[in-house]
């Protein structure tokens, strides 16, 4: 199955709850279109093992119920935090084994549930962790694994 025969068919399961959608090994996924989950309720989202594929603040927009977002082995080199504002109530993000190297001042002050931070097998070269005034991540599993 190709990348744009599964992106129609999640387009077409509007309306649908479900605990887990996992989008997997899927090497031509280029990009995340905007709306692709609208409508849908799903608990655990799970994209992993493509190339790259390129998100805009769209691409989340309309997603009811996620707690867990997985964007595991992407290849991103850079954090997509483009997407942080329409996914800001999840309680665990998980962001292994991809390839950005810094994690900008204040990148994940959107979240406002985040209790579980995984961003480990990457080459962290730079963190500086600060937040908004006030404000700081409060999470009870930090995963930084080299």
């Amino acid at each position: 199955m190709s990348a744009a025969e599964m992106t129609a068919i999640v387009g077409r399961l509007q309306n649908t709850t479900m605990s887990r959608l996992q989008i997997g090994g899927f090497g031509d996924l280029t990009e995340i279109p905007a709306g692709m989950f609208s409508g849908m309720k799903i608990f655990m989202l799970i994209i992993s093992d493509s190339s790259r594929p390129t998100m805009n603040e769209q691409s989340f927009a309309g997603i009811r119920g996620l707690t867990e977002l997985i964007l595991s082995g992407l290849q991103m080199t850079e954090v997509p935090s483009v997407i942080f504002p329409s996914v800001s109530h999840v309680d665990c993000l998980h962001l292994s084994y991809n390839r950005f190297t810094t994690l900008p001042d204040r990148i994940f002050s959107p979240f406002t549930r985040l209790r579980r931070l995984l961003i480990s097998r990457i080459r962290l070269t730079h963190y500086h962790c600060t937040q908004r005034a006030g404000r700081s991540i409060n999470t009870s599993v930090l995963g930084l694994v080299a």
